[in-house]
């Protein structure tokens, strides 16, 4: 009888796994999207660190240059 009842369940359950396709492959993309955004972040942080260490300015000196709102 246990064994009749687990077989329905899973036949009323079959499409569940159908229904929440959509919504796996969504968050699948953002989060790809987030990993992308975060790679190029990191890429452009190294290319500002190799930059300012090459005209050795401090970070907060560095901040200004890159800066258009910053007061000097």
């Amino acid at each position: 009888m246990n064994a009749i009842l687990l077989i329905l369940q899973c036949y009323n359950r079959r499409f569940e796994p159908v229904r929440f396709e959509r919504q796996v492959n969504e968050i699948k993309e953002y989060v790809d999207s987030n990993i992308k955004i975060e790679k190029e972040l990191h890429v452009n942080e190294q290319v500002l660190e190799e930059h300012r260490e090459g005209t050795k300015l401090s970070w907060r000196e560095f901040s200004f240059t890159v800066d258009d709102n910053a007061i000097i």
